[in-house]
């Protein structure tokens, strides 16, 4: 049976009670805080529009990187980080060179550049800044490769393993230990015109320093899709996987049909389960429509056409969007009752909801979010596809949202 070492269950009856009102209540009685049999922290927190001693933080642009020609202009920034005196390292996967700038966001160095030689790079997908040194997922070379912050190479070490996606899903932790995320196939539920399928996913773990190689299983959860005569689409506003490493040894692990996430070690067990209450959005007629339009041009494009179930797409839309976690161990998620882009929950190292933050500028097209102090750099796109580097503020003296 499931134990507490701290009952706050009348809270659940004044919660009820009010709805959706404010009310001028303390984080200490608002956030309701339970020790699960085996230990697990379950912190559970108030929808931040029922709550009024919030902080709500401004994120204020204060300078923008790129152009669209120029010395400045990017072809395609899959990654970027930070260091602790906020020099920024950004990504390009086009020529494969990592520029670094400034605070004031002057380009100071160049990393890399397309090769296979020590400090040349192919098909690198992802950065981690750790022990005073900048590491890069080099796929192509299948290595991990390090250099100085002033662009100096170091050294490199064999990538055991790890399957080639989007951007690195892993990093370095304070020990140096590598992690990559890696994914065999599951069993596949073969409904008509839906593919349920099911990856195993696991971390990789590379002992740099005795060159040992660890496999460390995830939660895994690829989520729905639809199977069409050339490839696949996922179901509209279903929900999918979210999974973020953390460099003091943690996995946070959530699903985004629900406001739930996991607070996992590397290990595999689960130390902390975070929650929101929320309202979901619902799916208009008109969003459905507009999914259901862009699959069958999809198929039409592709020559093809399939009998599909569109019952399959929810009616409400999922709870989270994105979530990513900051150099000071605070959760920065975004829920998906934000429609602009703007918004974000952040939430503390014990996963209690300390603040809500709005930034000035939508961060749709966000690769990674990098918080340091109260710097946040971030990678945003005009509505021409042009990829920028921008340079933000976070005002933490706001006054608490009314």
């Amino acid at each position: 049976m499931t134990t507490y070492r701290r009952s706050t269950w009348f809270l659940l009856a004044a919660f009820a009670a009010l709805g959706a009102c404010r009310y001028e209540a303390s984080p200490e009685t608002a956030i309701l805080v339970d020790t699960l049999t085996g230990g697990i922290i379950r912190v559970r927190n108030p929808d931040p529009a029922t709550v009024a001693w919030l902080p709500a933080w401004s994120i204020v642009e204060e300078r923008r990187i790129g152009s669209v020609d120029g010395d400045y202009a990017f072809g395609e920034i899959r990654d970027l980080t930070v260091d602790p005196l906020k020099r920024i390292y950004v990504l390009d996967f086009q020529d494969q060179r990592i520029s670094v700038f400034d605070s004031l966001g002057r380009r100071v160095a160049f990393l890399g550049g397309q090769g296979a030689g020590p400090g040349e790079l192919r098909s690198a997908n992802g950065l981690a800044w750790s022990g005073g040194h900048l590491w890069v997922n080099d796929v192509g070379n299948a290595r991990y490769d390090v250099f100085q912050s002033d662009g100096g190479f170091v050294t490199s070490f064999r990538r055991k393993a790890g399957s080639f996606g989007y951007r690195w899903v892993g990093g370095v932790d304070h020990e140096g230990a590598v992690y990559e995320q890696d994914t065999k196939p599951g069993p596949i539920d073969r409904t008509p015109g839906l593919k349920q399928e099911r990856f195993d996913l696991f971390l990789v773990r590379l002992d740099t320093a005795s060159g040992r190689v660890d496999t460390l299983p995830l939660p895994s959860d690829s989520g729905r899709f639809y199977r069409l005569p050339r490839g696949t689409r996922s179901v509209p506003f279903s929900s999918a996987q979210l999974l973020d490493f953390d460099a003091r040894g943690y996995v946070w692990v959530a699903r985004t049909g629900s406001y739930r996430i996991h607070q996992t070690r590397v290990v595999g067990d689960t130390v902390r389960v975070i929650e929101r209450a929320y309202s979901p959005l619902l799916v208009t007629a008109a969003e459905r429509k507009q999914a259901i339009d862009g699959i069958e041009r999809f198929m039409e494009d592709r020559g093809g056409r399939a009998k599909l179930d569109y019952s399959a797409i929810p009616d409400v839309k999922p709870g989270l969007a994105a979530m990513d976690v900051d150099d000071q161990g605070r959760l920065w998620v975004r829920p998906v009752t934000d429609t602009d882009g703007t918004s974000f929950d952040i939430f503390d190292t014990e996963g209690r909801l300390i603040a809500t933050a709005h930034a000035a500028f939508p961060i749709w097209a966000v690769r990674r979010v990098s918080v340091v102090g109260n710097t946040l750099v971030s990678v945003v796109s005009d509505s021409l596809r042009v990829d920028y580097v921008v340079i933000a503020r976070i005002n933490t003296a706001a006054k608490p949202q009314r």
